[in-house]
């Protein structure tokens, strides 16, 4: 690793390290483990910050990492790893990442747009499921989209659930805040959304399999008084100020535990199924159910909603609920909330 990858990532660290209560480090330990002299960690600390990375120097203390709410191309590719095979293309403002994800897709070879993510500050046509409106204000949230060519056949649940645990794992991280999981692909936190997921594939038509994914997320991390009336009562935000927000290093975090994720053997991605299970706020719930398509002996119409009680997320992201009268549906597709 070079030094700047060392120095930050033990600052990083140092902040949940009891090793170092005060989160500082000192000079003389951060050139002991990247073995270069002080003033070659002093040039690192520079860099950094010359890339919008806010570190505070004290003497006879040392460097300390300070969240900060720069969010620029630069600020999240210096918080990835050295060596990473991620393309970074940041927008101030666009009308939807995942629209730009299949403009790209349309002019340019897939294989290079293989793990390139588009970044926006703000979405003027943000889009959720079912061609909802993703509200995606300036400044106040994350909202990014992941080219990823998948090397053999991935069930569609599996891709929606990875991106959900890889969100759920990094406002942890970041945050230290636990949130749930609402099948199919909202994270939510107190009884409210704070972050949604999008994926849309694109089928080579003669092999009837997926070419490319498109992973979307949007995340709120800060309040916004200017939700729509609609949304006020259900969209909700991580933070309570701007002073926390960190939408570099969740941004960063995310990119790579969903990737981590849908790179990862058989039994990482079923471990990250079980977690996605884990984390629902569904389970042995009883909801109602307003179907798109649902697995049954007999199908069910989509306009045909009923209440159920959720027995079983499966490891393809398949909901498993039972209807009253005893009868087990699989839902691949669909709304479910919560009955009161």
């Amino acid at each position: 690793m070079k030094v700047k990858d060392v120095v930050l990532k033990t600052l990083l660290d140092a902040l949940t390290d009891d090793q170092y209560p005060d989160g500082y480090v000192s000079g003389e330990r951060l050139a002991e483990l990247c073995n270069v002299t002080r003033v070659s960690v002093w040039k690192a600390v520079n860099y950094l910050r010359s890339k919008g990375i806010a570190i505070d120097a004290v003497t006879n203390k040392g460097y300390k990492f300070i969240y900060s709410d720069i969010f620029t191309k630069d600020s999240i590719l210096s918080l990835l790893p050295e060596k990473h095979d991620f393309k970074i293309r940041f927008y101030d403002t666009i009308d939807s990442t995942n629209t730009e994800a299949k403009r790209l897709l349309l002019k340019e070879e897939k294989n290079y747009l293989h793990k390139t993510v588009i970044v926006a500050n703000q979405q003027t046509a943000g889009r959720g499921r079912f061609d909802r409106a993703f509200f995606s204000p300036s400044s106040t949230g994350i909202y990014f989209s992941i080219i990823y060519i998948p090397n053999g056949y991935i069930h569609p649940g599996n891709i929606t659930a990875a991106a959900a645990v890889g969100l759920y794992r990094s406002i942890l991280s970041v945050y230290g805040v636990k949130c749930g999981i609402k099948w199919t692909n909202d994270i939510v936190l107190d009884g409210k959304k704070i972050a949604g997921v999008l994926t849309e594939g694109i089928t080579n038509f003669e092999t009837g399999s997926i070419d490319s994914l498109i992973i979307g997320c949007g995340v709120n991390i800060i309040p916004n008084t200017n939700f729509p009336s609609d949304l006020s009562d259900i969209a909700g935000s991580i933070c309570s100020n701007n002073a926390d927000a960190r939408r570099s290093l969740l941004c960063s975090s995310a990119i790579k535990e969903i990737c981590n994720i849908l790179d990862g053997d058989d039994l990482y991605k079923k471990n990250a199924m079980q977690e996605y299970k884990d984390c629902s706020v569904l389970m042995g719930k009883k909801v109602s159910v307003h179907p798109v398509y649902a697995v049954t002996k007999n199908h069910l119409p989509a306009n045909n909603s009923y209440e159920c009680t959720v027995i079983d997320i499966l490891d393809n992201g398949v909901l498993a609920v039972k209807k009253e009268n005893g009868e087990i549906v699989h839902l691949e597709s669909g709304e479910v909330s919560l009955c009161l």
